[in-house]
């Protein structure tokens, strides 16, 4: 009769563990791959069918990166070089919205590509379902000292 009692005490043991696990899934917050919403209150998309662009491309935007990039004296110094990866929201009227360092590799390397990025006035929106939608987007920036 003891084994029997010890074997409802285990599972009984179990169902606890197993009722604290459930309810701490609905109380913290999950995981999530969506972020808060921007300037139109909408979660902007991941991909969508007409993903955003540059005016005259990715060759234009490289043209306007370089062309306004200033390497930071400070990490010019340290002799710091990397890439940077800038995370924005390209809005459904084609503004830059929601700006982040989604990879960064120094501080000061880190603000001069968030202020490059920050600077570019207007995309072509992304599409869903032939609507401009807001669009995630990421921009490699390359820091590169030259050598003499």
């Amino acid at each position: 009769m003891k084994k029997k009692s010890s074997s409802i005490q285990t599972n009984i043991k179990a169902l606890m563990v197993l009722m604290v696990i459930v309810s701490l899934w609905f109380v913290f917050p999950r995981v999530s791959y969506t972020q808060s919403s921007g300037e139109s209150g909408i979660t902007p998309y991941v991909a969508v069918e007409v993903m955003p662009t540059y005016p005259g491309g990715s060759a234009a935007l490289s043209k306007y990166i370089n062309d306004h990039l200033e390497y930071p004296a400070r990490a010019m110094e340290k002799g710091t070089q990397g890439k940077v990866i800038i995370k924005f929201c390209v809005t459904a009227t084609g503004g830059v919205d929601m700006l982040s360092v989604f990879k960064g590799i120094d501080t000061d390397l880190d603000k001069e590509a968030l202020r490059v990025i920050k600077g570019i006035t207007k995309f072509i929106p992304g599409k869903k379902d032939g609507i401009p939608v807001p669009v995630w987007y990421l921009v490699p920036i390359t820091f590169a000292l030259k050598e003499n």
